[in-house]
């Protein structure tokens, strides 16, 4: 019950975050509520179910869940956002542990983009990912 509970509270937080992250260009949207499917399905079906059916799932997660890649214009426009964020950052902050965390984030992230999500062509795109062909890619 406790456990329950801790992934209903993540998951609440996760999704506000991913809310603030809509109009935040230093917040991502779509890692956050990622993490608000994964905390929701572990908690409740009701939940993952309910969030799985609104708008700002289909919009931000639902491409990606049903293919497990982005388009390359998606990928590049977060890579840029979260470069810029992290250069910023970089140079605002003096102190060098920090910065040092900042460079292990930005060569992490980078790693990660280009090696493992998809980079997914635009005529692959398809108008609604759960359909039969998303299932196929």
């Amino acid at each position: 019950m406790i456990q329950k509970s801790g992934f209903i509270i993540a998951g609440t937080v996760a999704l506000l975050l991913g809310l603030l992250g809509i109009v935040l260009p230093v917040l991502p949207t779509t890692p956050w509520l990622l993490l608000a499917l994964f905390c929701f399905t572990k908690s409740s079906a009701r939940l993952s179910r309910r969030f799985r059916h609104s708008a700002l799932y289909e919009r931000y997660v639902a491409d990606y869940a049903a293919t497990k890649s982005l388009p390359l214009k998606r990928k590049l426009s977060v890579q840029i956002v979260a470069s810029c964020m992290m250069l910023i950052s970089f140079i605002v902050v003096k102190h060098w542990l920090v910065r040092l965390a900042l460079v292990a984030c930005f060569v992490f992230h980078n790693w990660f983009f280009i090696f493992k999500i998809k980079t997914r062509r635009p005529d692959a795109a398809l108008d609604h990912p759960e359909s039969e062909e998303a299932r196929e890619i």
